[in-house]
Parts: structure tokens; sequence; C-alpha cells
């Protein structure tokens, strides 16, 4: 080795302010603050865990590349009280690089993202790169989603929030369904995060045989206990044909209806008289 070239082997560990790294060889070169190492490599800092074959880092900028890697992130995510769906607390992803390019930003290559993080996800999104922020969002390019394994849908891109807000304002992900009555559906949605006690989706689907529906729905929460939801739904339904098990059609009619819906509860307080 030289001046500038140090070799470390067997079980290392370094320590760098808040940053952990444990390889079975590193090399490290103090004039660039480049390293590079091998052999069950784990690198952590803050809530932030990545485990990888290789690994070429920079200790000055904290920025490197992980080959074949795994890793975690937490998002420190906490149910409030009285409020609505909570996102899940930690965010898996892996890849065949997984270059880290700011303080909580990855960029995965060849590699999948989801916030499932069970051994064996229920749902995880694979794409050719994931651009990760911790605490903001997952923006996804040529993705496929899966559910338990199995292919469901394509997006060539893809927006996940992963904020610590819980929800954020989006197009939800499309749902797709088939009936012998309406034929082929696709439902689409936006959600609007009003903010932390307050929220809207707007919603169209489509049937392949009837028509198209289309509707709103409000929520809202300002105390535990204290909640309400108001929905409004319209569907606009063509003249069609359905056919029974035993061969016969019945003919259906054009029709429109409506729909308004709606719920609320009051807490009143244990001091009421």
């Amino acid at each position: 080795m030289s001046e500038f070239h140090w070799k470390l082997t067997d079980r290392v560990e370094i320590n760098n302010k808040d940053m952990q790294l444990l390889a079975e060889t590193v090399d490290y070169f103090s004039d660039t603050k480049q390293l590079k190492a091998s052999g069950n490599v784990v690198f952590s800092q803050a809530n932030q865990r990545v485990s990888a074959d290789n690994i070429d880092f920079n200790v000055d900028t904290k920025t490197g590349t992980f080959y074949n890697a795994y890793g975690t992130m937490a998002l420190g995510v906490e149910r409030k009280p009285g409020m609505f769906g909570t996102q899940e607390p930690d965010v898996m992803f892996y890849g065949a690089t997984v270059e880290k390019i700011g303080p909580t930003r990855y960029k995965v290559t060849k590699g999948a993202f989801t916030t499932c993080v069970q051994p064996s996800p229920r749902w995880q999104l694979t794409s050719s790169t994931v651009i990760l922020s911790l605490d903001e969002y997952a923006f996804l390019t040529n993705s496929l989603l899966k559910v338990k394994g199995v292919p469901v849908f394509y997006f060539p891109i893809f927006y996940y929030p992963i904020n610590d807000e819980d929800r954020a304002t989006g197009f939800l992900i499309p749902q797709y369904g088939a009936s012998t009555f309406r034929g082929q559906t696709l439902s689409n949605a936006f959600f609007w995060a009003i903010n932390r006690s307050h929220d809207a989706t707007v919603m169209h689907d489509w049937f392949s045989k009837t028509g198209q529906g289309m509707g709103a729905e409000y929520r809202y929460v300002v105390a535990p206990g204290s909640e309400g939801n108001l929905r409004t739904y319209f569907l606009d339904e063509h003249q069609t044909t359905v056919q029974n098990p035993d061969g016969s059609v019945i003919p259906q009619p054009a029709r429109q209806s409506y729909e308004i819906r709606g719920a609320a509860n009051q807490g009143l307080g244990r001091h009421l008289r």
C-alpha cells in the first residue's frame, strides 16, 4: 500500500460522525477521501440502512454507489388520533445499483420499491429507475406494479408520496375489473389532501358495456369521535343486453341514476349532562 492508500481487512468497522460502515475488506484513499469496500457491506446513516456486495463511497460528500444492494429507510411516521389512514413506517428498496446522491436521496437502477416491508411484500413496484427522496416522494420510470409477485399494471411514469404528513395530493392507482353485466371497468381518481383534517376525492369509472359514472367524496375529522363524510355519484348507463346462464338475453334500457350519501359523528364530551 502507498502513503495515501490504506487497506483494511477482516471485519472492518468505520465510524464517521453519523455514518457507520461494516465490511470484510476496505480500501481507503486518503487523498481523495474515497473508499471501496466489499464482502457483507452494511452502510448505516441516521434512519437509513443499505446492504450490498460492494460499495464505492466518498466519506466527505457521503455519496457513492452500492452494487447488488438492498436498503430500508424509516419515515418516522406516527399515527395521529382521529386522523385518516396512515403511511406505513418504512420504505424498502433494492437494485442492481443504488446510488446515494444526497443526504436523503437515492437513485435505484434495475430494482424495486415498496412500503410493505415484510419478508414477502404484498406489493412492490419494479422499475428501470427509481428516485427516492426520504420524507418526500418516490419517482419511478418504466415501472410495473406487482401484487404478491403477480404483474398487475404498467406505469410509464409513477409518483408515490412518502412524506411525513401521511397523505399527499395526487392521482390514485387506477383500478381494473370485469363483470358479466358492466363488462370491463377502469376506475381513476384524484385525491386532494386539503389539510391534516380534511380531504376530497374526485373519481371516474368507465364500463365497456354500460357507460360511465363519476362522483366525489369529502371527508373531515375535527377531533377523535367527531368526523363526517359526504359522497355524490352520477351513473350514466346506455342501452345494453345481459346474457343469462341459460343463454337467453335480457335487454337493459338506458338510464341515469344519482346518489347522495353522507354521515356525521359528533363527540359531546364526557362532562355533558
